[in-house]
Protein backbone atom coordinates (compact mmCIF):
# COMPACT_ATOMS: atom_id res chain seq x y z
CA UNK A 1 0.00 0.00 0.00
CA UNK A 2 1.04 3.61 -0.45
CA UNK A 3 2.92 4.98 2.57
CA UNK A 4 0.58 6.65 5.03
CA UNK A 5 2.32 10.00 4.66
CA UNK A 6 1.09 10.64 1.11
CA UNK A 7 -1.07 13.61 0.22
CA UNK A 8 -4.78 13.37 -0.39
CA UNK A 9 -5.98 13.33 -4.01
CA UNK A 10 -6.69 17.05 -4.28
CA UNK A 11 -3.36 18.09 -2.82
CA UNK A 12 -1.61 15.55 -5.00
CA UNK A 13 -3.09 16.99 -8.18
CA UNK A 14 -2.37 20.55 -7.12
CA UNK A 15 1.19 19.66 -6.18
CA UNK A 16 1.76 17.94 -9.49
CA UNK A 17 0.62 21.04 -11.38
CA UNK A 18 2.96 23.23 -9.33
CA UNK A 19 5.92 20.96 -9.99
CA UNK A 20 5.29 20.70 -13.71
CA UNK A 21 5.00 24.48 -13.96
CA UNK A 22 8.11 25.01 -11.91
CA UNK A 23 10.37 22.68 -13.87
CA UNK A 24 9.14 23.40 -17.38
CA UNK A 25 11.69 26.22 -17.66
CA UNK A 26 14.68 23.85 -17.33
CA UNK A 27 14.00 21.35 -20.10
CA UNK A 28 17.57 21.65 -21.39
CA UNK A 29 19.26 21.68 -18.00
CA UNK A 30 20.44 18.32 -16.63
CA UNK A 31 21.90 18.53 -13.16
CA UNK A 32 24.80 16.43 -11.91
CA UNK A 33 24.88 14.44 -8.68
CA UNK A 34 25.06 16.72 -5.64
CA UNK A 35 26.67 16.36 -2.24
CA UNK A 36 28.71 13.31 -3.09
CA UNK A 37 31.58 13.26 -0.68
CA UNK A 38 34.21 12.74 -3.39
CA UNK A 39 35.33 15.79 -5.33
CA UNK A 40 33.72 14.62 -8.58
CA UNK A 41 32.07 11.56 -9.98
CA UNK A 42 35.39 10.63 -11.60
CA UNK A 43 37.87 8.63 -9.61
CA UNK A 44 40.75 10.88 -8.65
CA UNK A 45 44.05 9.47 -7.55
CA UNK A 46 46.37 12.50 -7.62
CA UNK A 47 46.09 14.28 -4.28
CA UNK A 48 43.95 11.57 -2.71
CA UNK A 49 46.09 11.11 0.42
CA UNK A 50 46.02 14.86 1.05
CA UNK A 51 42.50 15.89 0.11
CA UNK A 52 40.49 12.74 0.76
CA UNK A 53 41.78 12.50 4.30
CA UNK A 54 40.28 14.12 7.40
CA UNK A 55 43.81 14.54 8.78
CA UNK A 56 45.16 18.01 9.47
CA UNK A 57 48.47 17.73 7.68
CA UNK A 58 51.88 18.88 8.88
CA UNK A 59 54.20 20.78 6.52
CA UNK A 60 57.74 21.60 7.61
CA UNK A 61 59.82 24.00 5.49
CA UNK A 62 63.60 24.03 5.87
CA UNK A 63 65.72 26.78 4.31
CA UNK A 64 69.52 26.65 4.57
CA UNK A 65 70.02 30.35 3.77
CA UNK A 66 70.52 32.49 6.88
CA UNK A 67 68.68 35.40 5.25
CA UNK A 68 65.95 33.22 3.77
CA UNK A 69 63.16 35.63 4.66
CA UNK A 70 64.79 38.54 2.85
CA UNK A 71 65.31 36.29 -0.16
CA UNK A 72 61.67 35.21 -0.13
CA UNK A 73 60.58 38.85 -0.08
CA UNK A 74 62.83 39.73 -3.01
CA UNK A 75 61.73 36.63 -4.89
CA UNK A 76 58.11 37.71 -4.43
CA UNK A 77 58.93 40.89 -6.32
CA UNK A 78 60.77 38.92 -9.01
CA UNK A 79 58.13 36.12 -8.99
CA UNK A 80 60.68 33.31 -8.68
CA UNK A 81 60.97 30.30 -6.37
CA UNK A 82 63.59 29.76 -3.70
CA UNK A 83 64.99 26.25 -3.16
CA UNK A 84 64.21 24.51 0.08
CA UNK A 85 62.92 21.23 1.37
CA UNK A 86 59.58 20.27 2.81
CA UNK A 87 58.61 17.43 5.07
CA UNK A 88 54.95 16.47 4.69
CA UNK A 89 53.51 14.32 7.45
CA UNK A 90 57.04 13.07 8.12
CA UNK A 91 57.98 12.37 4.48
CA UNK A 92 60.91 14.47 3.22
CA UNK A 93 60.69 16.02 -0.25
CA UNK A 94 64.03 17.69 -1.10
CA UNK A 95 64.78 20.33 -3.71
CA UNK A 96 61.36 21.96 -3.88
CA UNK A 97 60.57 25.52 -4.95
CA UNK A 98 58.87 27.77 -2.39
CA UNK A 99 57.67 31.34 -2.78
CA UNK A 100 55.23 33.85 -1.32
CA UNK A 101 51.93 34.17 -3.14
CA UNK A 102 48.86 36.39 -3.21
CA UNK A 103 48.06 40.07 -3.45
CA UNK A 104 45.99 41.27 -0.49
CA UNK A 105 47.01 38.21 1.52
CA UNK A 106 50.67 39.24 1.08
CA UNK A 107 50.37 42.99 1.56
CA UNK A 108 49.78 43.03 5.29
CA UNK A 109 52.23 43.68 8.16
CA UNK A 110 52.13 40.10 9.47
CA UNK A 111 54.84 37.57 8.64
CA UNK A 112 52.17 34.91 8.22
CA UNK A 113 52.31 34.97 4.42
CA UNK A 114 50.71 32.61 1.94
CA UNK A 115 52.99 30.20 0.07
CA UNK A 116 53.13 28.30 -3.19
CA UNK A 117 55.10 25.04 -3.35
CA UNK A 118 56.45 23.61 -6.62
CA UNK A 119 57.85 20.09 -6.25
CA UNK A 120 58.95 20.13 -9.89
CA UNK A 121 60.77 23.48 -9.97
CA UNK A 122 64.30 22.22 -9.26
CA UNK A 123 63.88 18.45 -9.59
CA UNK A 124 62.39 17.59 -12.96
CA UNK A 125 59.39 15.28 -12.70
CA UNK A 126 59.25 15.37 -8.90
CA UNK A 127 55.76 15.18 -7.40
CA UNK A 128 54.09 14.60 -4.07
CA UNK A 129 50.93 12.50 -3.96
CA UNK A 130 50.78 12.83 -7.74
CA UNK A 131 50.76 16.65 -7.57
CA UNK A 132 53.32 19.16 -8.79
CA UNK A 133 52.12 22.26 -6.94
CA UNK A 134 50.23 23.18 -3.78
CA UNK A 135 49.10 26.40 -2.12
CA UNK A 136 49.15 27.31 1.56
CA UNK A 137 46.70 30.17 2.19
CA UNK A 138 46.91 32.22 5.36
CA UNK A 139 43.25 33.18 5.98
CA UNK A 140 44.17 36.82 6.45
CA UNK A 141 40.57 38.16 6.45
CA UNK A 142 38.71 35.25 7.96
CA UNK A 143 38.66 34.77 11.74
CA UNK A 144 36.69 31.52 11.29
CA UNK A 145 39.26 29.80 9.01
CA UNK A 146 36.17 28.31 7.31
CA UNK A 147 35.15 30.45 4.34
CA UNK A 148 37.51 28.98 1.77
CA UNK A 149 37.09 25.41 2.97
CA UNK A 150 33.27 25.53 3.12
CA UNK A 151 32.92 27.15 -0.29
CA UNK A 152 35.35 24.88 -2.13
CA UNK A 153 33.83 21.80 -0.51
CA UNK A 154 30.37 22.92 -1.62
CA UNK A 155 31.52 23.56 -5.19
CA UNK A 156 33.23 20.20 -5.41
CA UNK A 157 30.24 18.40 -3.95
CA UNK A 158 28.12 19.88 -6.73
CA UNK A 159 30.54 18.66 -9.38
CA UNK A 160 31.58 22.22 -10.28
CA UNK A 161 35.26 22.48 -11.32
CA UNK A 162 37.15 23.94 -8.37
CA UNK A 163 40.31 23.07 -6.43
CA UNK A 164 40.15 20.89 -3.34
CA UNK A 165 40.91 22.29 0.10
CA UNK A 166 41.96 20.95 3.48
CA UNK A 167 44.03 22.14 6.48
CA UNK A 168 47.73 22.05 7.29
CA UNK A 169 49.97 23.13 10.15
CA UNK A 170 53.09 24.89 8.87
CA UNK A 171 56.53 24.96 10.52
CA UNK A 172 59.44 27.01 9.12
CA UNK A 173 62.92 26.03 10.27
CA UNK A 174 61.39 24.45 13.35
CA UNK A 175 59.09 27.36 14.30
CA UNK A 176 55.32 26.89 14.22
CA UNK A 177 53.95 29.30 11.62
CA UNK A 178 50.26 28.63 12.09
CA UNK A 179 47.24 26.96 10.56
CA UNK A 180 46.81 27.23 6.78
CA UNK A 181 44.29 26.24 4.15
CA UNK A 182 45.96 23.72 1.83
CA UNK A 183 44.55 24.31 -1.66
CA UNK A 184 45.03 22.40 -4.89
CA UNK A 185 46.68 24.13 -7.86
CA UNK A 186 44.76 24.63 -11.11
CA UNK A 187 47.23 23.28 -13.67
CA UNK A 188 47.55 20.42 -16.16
CA UNK A 189 47.14 17.85 -13.40
CA UNK A 190 43.86 19.47 -12.42
CA UNK A 191 42.68 19.62 -16.04
CA UNK A 192 43.48 15.98 -16.66
CA UNK A 193 41.39 14.87 -13.70
CA UNK A 194 38.40 17.06 -14.43
CA UNK A 195 38.29 16.97 -18.24
CA UNK A 196 40.27 13.81 -19.16
CA UNK A 197 42.76 15.83 -21.20
CA UNK A 198 45.00 18.85 -20.68
CA UNK A 199 46.33 20.00 -24.05
CA UNK A 200 44.06 23.02 -24.60
CA UNK A 201 44.54 26.64 -23.64
CA UNK A 202 44.08 27.48 -19.96
CA UNK A 203 43.50 31.18 -19.26
CA UNK A 204 43.32 32.88 -15.90
CA UNK A 205 40.91 35.80 -15.70
CA UNK A 206 43.29 38.16 -13.98
CA UNK A 207 43.55 40.98 -13.21
CA UNK A 208 40.51 42.25 -15.17
CA UNK A 209 38.98 39.28 -16.96
CA UNK A 210 35.55 40.82 -17.46
CA UNK A 211 35.11 39.23 -20.92
CA UNK A 212 34.41 42.65 -22.44
CA UNK A 213 35.10 43.03 -26.16
CA UNK A 214 38.29 44.97 -26.91
CA UNK A 215 38.71 44.21 -30.61
CA UNK A 216 40.44 41.48 -32.57
CA UNK A 217 44.03 42.16 -31.52
CA UNK A 218 45.54 39.74 -29.01
CA UNK A 219 47.61 42.51 -27.46
CA UNK A 220 44.40 44.21 -26.32
CA UNK A 221 43.73 41.32 -23.92
CA UNK A 222 47.18 40.43 -22.66
CA UNK A 223 47.08 42.87 -19.73
CA UNK A 224 43.77 41.46 -18.47
CA UNK A 225 44.25 37.67 -18.78
CA UNK A 226 47.08 35.18 -18.30
CA UNK A 227 47.75 32.21 -20.56
CA UNK A 228 48.85 29.32 -18.32
CA UNK A 229 49.42 26.57 -20.91
CA UNK A 230 50.80 26.49 -24.47
CA UNK A 231 52.73 29.67 -23.76
CA UNK A 232 55.21 29.04 -26.57
CA UNK A 233 52.48 28.83 -29.20
CA UNK A 234 50.78 31.82 -27.52
CA UNK A 235 47.60 31.69 -29.62
CA UNK A 236 44.68 33.53 -28.00
CA UNK A 237 42.28 33.30 -30.94
CA UNK A 238 39.97 30.88 -29.10
CA UNK A 239 39.52 33.26 -26.16
CA UNK A 240 38.98 36.22 -28.50
CA UNK A 241 36.37 34.22 -30.42
CA UNK A 242 34.53 33.43 -27.18
CA UNK A 243 34.55 37.09 -26.13
CA UNK A 244 33.37 38.08 -29.61
CA UNK A 245 30.40 35.69 -29.42
CA UNK A 246 29.47 36.83 -25.91
CA UNK A 247 29.49 40.51 -26.84
CA UNK A 248 28.59 40.73 -30.52
CA UNK A 249 26.11 37.93 -31.27
CA UNK A 250 22.58 39.15 -32.11
CA UNK A 251 20.02 38.43 -29.41
CA UNK A 252 18.03 35.97 -31.53
CA UNK A 253 21.09 33.74 -32.06
CA UNK A 254 22.84 34.23 -28.71
CA UNK A 255 21.74 30.96 -27.08
CA UNK A 256 22.72 28.74 -30.01
CA UNK A 257 26.03 30.52 -30.58
CA UNK A 258 27.08 30.44 -26.92
CA UNK A 259 26.20 26.76 -26.53
CA UNK A 260 28.77 25.99 -29.24
CA UNK A 261 31.69 27.59 -27.40
CA UNK A 262 30.98 27.49 -23.62
CA UNK A 263 29.83 24.89 -21.11
CA UNK A 264 27.03 27.18 -20.01
CA UNK A 265 25.77 24.76 -17.36
CA UNK A 266 29.08 24.93 -15.52
CA UNK A 267 29.15 28.72 -15.70
CA UNK A 268 25.55 29.10 -14.52
CA UNK A 269 26.25 26.87 -11.53
CA UNK A 270 29.33 28.96 -10.69
CA UNK A 271 27.43 32.22 -11.14
CA UNK A 272 24.63 31.00 -8.87
CA UNK A 273 27.17 30.02 -6.21
CA UNK A 274 28.91 33.40 -6.47
CA UNK A 275 25.55 35.03 -5.86
CA UNK A 276 24.30 32.70 -3.15
CA UNK A 277 27.56 32.79 -1.15
CA UNK A 278 27.98 36.54 -1.94
CA UNK A 279 31.49 35.93 -3.28
CA UNK A 280 32.13 39.32 -4.88
CA UNK A 281 35.88 38.94 -5.36
CA UNK A 282 34.99 36.90 -8.43
CA UNK A 283 33.70 37.32 -11.97
CA UNK A 284 30.41 38.48 -10.46
CA UNK A 285 32.00 41.46 -8.73
CA UNK A 286 35.61 42.32 -9.45
CA UNK A 287 35.69 40.38 -12.73
CA UNK A 288 38.57 38.04 -11.88
CA UNK A 289 39.59 34.99 -9.79
CA UNK A 290 38.59 32.31 -12.26
CA UNK A 291 40.14 30.10 -14.91
CA UNK A 292 38.62 29.22 -18.25
CA UNK A 293 39.83 26.16 -20.14
CA UNK A 294 39.36 25.41 -23.84
CA UNK A 295 38.82 21.65 -23.92
CA UNK A 296 40.60 20.24 -26.98
CA UNK A 297 38.13 17.33 -27.26
CA UNK A 298 34.76 19.01 -26.77
CA UNK A 299 36.01 22.33 -28.20
CA UNK A 300 34.08 24.31 -25.60
CA UNK A 301 35.39 26.45 -22.76
CA UNK A 302 35.03 25.17 -19.20
CA UNK A 303 34.63 27.53 -16.23
CA UNK A 304 36.88 26.86 -13.21
CA UNK A 305 36.46 28.55 -9.83
CA UNK A 306 39.42 29.99 -7.96
CA UNK A 307 40.29 32.01 -4.84
CA UNK A 308 37.01 31.94 -2.91
CA UNK A 309 38.33 33.10 0.47
CA UNK A 310 36.19 36.29 0.31
CA UNK A 311 32.89 34.38 0.19
CA UNK A 312 30.10 34.73 2.77
CA UNK A 313 30.12 38.48 2.14
CA UNK A 314 33.74 39.08 3.13
CA UNK A 315 34.44 41.30 0.11
CA UNK A 316 31.92 44.03 0.77
CA UNK A 317 32.32 46.34 -2.24
CA UNK A 318 31.34 49.15 0.11
CA UNK A 319 28.08 47.51 1.20
CA UNK A 320 26.87 47.17 4.78
CA UNK A 321 25.79 43.79 6.26
CA UNK A 322 22.13 44.20 5.34
CA UNK A 323 22.98 45.13 1.76
CA UNK A 324 25.21 42.04 1.47
CA UNK A 325 22.52 39.77 2.90
CA UNK A 326 20.00 41.28 0.48
CA UNK A 327 22.19 41.51 -2.60
CA UNK A 328 19.88 41.53 -5.62
CA UNK A 329 20.15 38.17 -7.38
CA UNK A 330 19.71 39.87 -10.76
CA UNK A 331 22.46 42.46 -10.21
CA UNK A 332 26.13 42.88 -10.93
CA UNK A 333 27.67 44.70 -7.94
CA UNK A 334 30.33 46.57 -9.94
CA UNK A 335 31.38 46.95 -13.57
CA UNK A 336 29.02 45.28 -16.10
CA UNK A 337 29.91 41.70 -17.00
CA UNK A 338 28.68 40.93 -20.51
CA UNK A 339 28.32 37.18 -19.96
CA UNK A 340 25.98 37.68 -16.99
CA UNK A 341 24.12 40.56 -18.61
CA UNK A 342 23.46 38.69 -21.85
CA UNK A 343 22.37 35.55 -19.99
CA UNK A 344 19.92 37.49 -17.81
CA UNK A 345 18.33 38.82 -21.00
CA UNK A 346 17.88 35.29 -22.36
CA UNK A 347 14.80 33.50 -20.99
CA UNK A 348 16.36 30.02 -21.08
CA UNK A 349 19.55 31.00 -19.27
CA UNK A 350 17.69 33.15 -16.76
CA UNK A 351 15.40 30.23 -15.95
CA UNK A 352 18.36 27.90 -15.52
CA UNK A 353 20.02 30.39 -13.19
CA UNK A 354 16.89 30.88 -11.09
CA UNK A 355 16.31 27.15 -10.84
CA UNK A 356 19.87 26.54 -9.70
CA UNK A 357 19.54 29.21 -7.02
CA UNK A 358 16.44 27.34 -5.86
CA UNK A 359 18.45 24.17 -5.62
CA UNK A 360 21.21 25.89 -3.67
CA UNK A 361 18.70 27.35 -1.22
CA UNK A 362 17.08 23.97 -0.70
CA UNK A 363 20.09 21.68 -0.49
CA UNK A 364 23.34 23.65 -0.14
CA UNK A 365 23.15 27.11 1.36
CA UNK A 366 21.02 26.40 4.40
CA UNK A 367 21.15 25.56 8.07
CA UNK A 368 20.66 21.82 7.54
CA UNK A 369 23.70 21.36 5.32
CA UNK A 370 26.15 24.07 6.37
CA UNK A 371 25.72 24.43 10.12
CA UNK A 372 26.85 20.87 11.03
CA UNK A 373 29.87 21.32 8.75
CA UNK A 374 30.72 24.62 10.39
CA UNK A 375 30.48 23.12 13.87
CA UNK A 376 32.51 20.05 12.94
CA UNK A 377 35.32 22.00 11.27
CA UNK A 378 35.41 24.60 14.04
CA UNK A 379 35.90 21.85 16.62
CA UNK A 380 38.52 20.07 14.52
CA UNK A 381 40.79 23.11 14.16
CA UNK A 382 40.08 24.93 17.43
CA UNK A 383 43.08 23.73 19.43
CA UNK A 384 45.46 24.51 16.54
CA UNK A 385 43.98 27.97 16.03
CA UNK A 386 44.44 28.70 19.72
CA UNK A 387 48.18 27.97 19.43
CA UNK A 388 48.59 29.98 16.20
CA UNK A 389 50.25 33.13 17.52
CA UNK A 390 50.70 34.57 14.02
CA UNK A 391 47.01 34.53 13.08
CA UNK A 392 45.23 37.75 12.24
CA UNK A 393 42.50 37.57 14.88
CA UNK A 394 42.08 36.61 18.52
CA UNK A 395 40.86 33.30 19.90
CA UNK A 396 37.63 35.05 20.92
CA UNK A 397 37.18 36.28 17.34
CA UNK A 398 37.58 32.70 16.12
CA UNK A 399 35.03 31.36 18.59
CA UNK A 400 32.52 34.13 17.90
CA UNK A 401 32.93 34.04 14.11
CA UNK A 402 30.14 31.49 13.64
CA UNK A 403 27.46 33.51 15.36
CA UNK A 404 28.47 37.18 15.61
CA UNK A 405 29.37 40.01 13.25
CA UNK A 406 32.70 41.66 13.92
CA UNK A 407 33.34 45.34 13.18
CA UNK A 408 36.83 45.17 11.74
CA UNK A 409 37.20 48.81 10.75
CA UNK A 410 34.91 51.72 9.78
CA UNK A 411 32.81 50.62 6.84
CA UNK A 412 33.80 46.94 6.98
CA UNK A 413 32.14 44.22 9.01
CA UNK A 414 33.11 40.54 8.99
CA UNK A 415 29.79 38.74 9.00
CA UNK A 416 28.96 35.96 11.43
CA UNK A 417 28.59 32.87 9.27
CA UNK A 418 25.40 31.34 10.65
CA UNK A 419 23.27 34.52 10.81
CA UNK A 420 24.44 35.38 7.31
CA UNK A 421 23.43 31.99 5.91
CA UNK A 422 19.96 32.24 7.46
CA UNK A 423 19.35 35.80 6.29
CA UNK A 424 20.79 35.25 2.82
CA UNK A 425 18.84 32.07 2.18
CA UNK A 426 15.59 33.70 3.26
CA UNK A 427 16.19 36.71 1.02
CA UNK A 428 17.12 34.66 -2.06
CA UNK A 429 14.18 32.29 -1.59
CA UNK A 430 11.79 35.23 -1.27
CA UNK A 431 13.30 36.97 -4.31
CA UNK A 432 12.84 33.83 -6.39
CA UNK A 433 9.29 33.38 -5.17
CA UNK A 434 8.54 36.98 -6.11
CA UNK A 435 9.69 36.06 -9.63
CA UNK A 436 7.57 32.91 -9.82
CA UNK A 437 10.02 30.35 -8.41
CA UNK A 438 9.00 28.72 -5.15
CA UNK A 439 12.08 26.99 -3.78
CA UNK A 440 10.73 23.56 -3.00
CA UNK A 441 12.47 20.93 -5.09
CA UNK A 442 10.15 17.95 -5.24
CA UNK A 443 7.27 16.98 -2.98
CA UNK A 444 8.15 16.09 0.58
CA UNK A 445 5.91 13.41 1.99
CA UNK A 446 7.51 13.36 5.44
CA UNK A 447 8.71 16.04 7.83
CA UNK A 448 12.48 15.65 7.45
CA UNK A 449 12.76 17.18 4.01
CA UNK A 450 16.56 17.08 3.84
CA UNK A 451 17.13 13.38 4.34
CA UNK A 452 17.56 12.95 0.59
CA UNK A 453 17.03 14.80 -2.67
CA UNK A 454 15.58 13.77 -6.02
CA UNK A 455 16.63 15.94 -8.93
CA UNK A 456 15.50 16.73 -11.56
CA UNK A 457 11.86 16.14 -10.79
CA UNK A 458 9.87 15.77 -13.08
CA UNK A 459 12.21 13.20 -14.62
CA UNK A 460 13.30 13.71 -18.18
CA UNK A 461 16.14 11.37 -19.07
CA UNK A 462 17.22 10.36 -15.56
CA UNK A 463 17.06 11.49 -11.97
CA UNK A 464 19.52 11.26 -9.09
CA UNK A 465 18.52 10.03 -5.64
CA UNK A 466 21.12 11.58 -3.33
CA UNK A 467 21.55 11.02 0.40
CA UNK A 468 24.95 12.65 0.92
CA UNK A 469 27.40 10.84 3.13
CA UNK A 470 24.91 8.13 4.04
CA UNK A 471 24.30 4.47 3.31
CA UNK A 472 20.70 3.94 2.30
CA UNK A 473 18.12 1.75 0.59
CA UNK A 474 15.45 3.00 -1.78
CA UNK A 475 12.07 1.59 -2.81
CA UNK A 476 10.07 2.71 -5.84
CA UNK A 477 6.24 2.41 -5.69
CA UNK A 478 3.55 3.19 -8.23
CA UNK A 479 0.38 5.03 -7.18
CA UNK A 480 -1.31 1.76 -6.22
CA UNK A 481 1.43 0.98 -3.71
CA UNK A 482 3.00 -1.78 -5.84
CA UNK A 483 6.76 -2.11 -5.32
CA UNK A 484 8.47 -1.72 -8.70
CA UNK A 485 12.15 -1.52 -7.80
CA UNK A 486 14.44 -1.53 -4.79
CA UNK A 487 18.16 -1.24 -4.12
CA UNK A 488 20.12 -1.63 -0.88
CA UNK A 489 23.54 -0.75 0.52
CA UNK A 490 23.86 2.38 -1.61
CA UNK A 491 26.32 5.06 -0.55
CA UNK A 492 25.71 8.72 -1.48
CA UNK A 493 23.56 8.34 -4.59
CA UNK A 494 21.71 6.19 -7.09
CA UNK A 495 20.38 6.93 -10.57
CA UNK A 496 16.93 6.14 -11.92
CA UNK A 497 16.44 6.29 -15.69
CA UNK A 498 13.31 7.43 -17.48
CA UNK A 499 13.25 4.41 -19.79
CA UNK A 500 12.71 2.15 -16.77
CA UNK A 501 9.15 3.45 -16.26
CA UNK A 502 6.17 4.72 -18.19
CA UNK A 503 5.01 8.34 -17.74
CA UNK A 504 3.12 8.92 -14.50
CA UNK A 505 3.37 9.59 -10.77
CA UNK A 506 5.54 7.41 -8.50
CA UNK A 507 6.83 7.42 -4.94
CA UNK A 508 10.42 6.93 -3.80
CA UNK A 509 11.03 5.88 -0.22
CA UNK A 510 14.56 6.16 1.18
CA UNK A 511 15.59 4.46 4.41
CA UNK A 512 18.81 5.11 6.30
CA UNK A 513 19.89 3.63 9.61
CA UNK A 514 18.05 6.34 11.52
CA UNK A 515 15.28 7.68 9.32
CA UNK A 516 12.83 7.04 6.48
CA UNK A 517 11.35 9.52 4.03
CA UNK A 518 9.06 9.33 1.01
CA UNK A 519 8.89 11.71 -1.95
CA UNK A 520 6.76 11.85 -5.02
CA UNK A 521 8.33 11.95 -8.50
CA UNK A 522 6.84 12.46 -11.94
CA UNK A 523 7.98 10.64 -15.05
CA UNK A 524 7.26 12.81 -18.08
Amino acid sequence: MIPATTYNTTNRQDSRKRIIKKFRAIQHFVLAVFFIISITAKAQTAGASLFNSSQIHTFEFTFLQQNYWDTLEQNYIDDVYMPGEVKINGTLVPGVGIKFKGNSSYNNPSDKKSFKIDFNEFVSGQEYDGLKRLNLNNGFKDPSFLREKLTLDALNAQGIPAPRCTYAKLFINGTFWGLYMLVEEVNKKFLEQHFDENTGNLFKGDPHGTLNWQGNLQASYEDDYELKTNETVNDWSDLINLIDIINNTPVNNFYNALEEVLNTESFIKSWANYMMFVNLDSYLGTGHNYYIYHDSVSHVFEWINWDVNESFGNFSSGMNPTQLEQLDIYSMPSNPKPLIGKMLNNTIYKSHYQEYLCYLAEFVFNEYYLFPKMDSLHSAIQSIVYTDTKKFFTNADFDNSLTQNMNQQPGFTILGLKPFVTARRQFVSQSLENNGYTCTTGIYETANKNLFSVFPNPVRESTTIAAPGQKFSFFLFDVSGRLLKSESNIFNSATLFKNELTPGVYFIQVSTENDTQTKRIIMQ
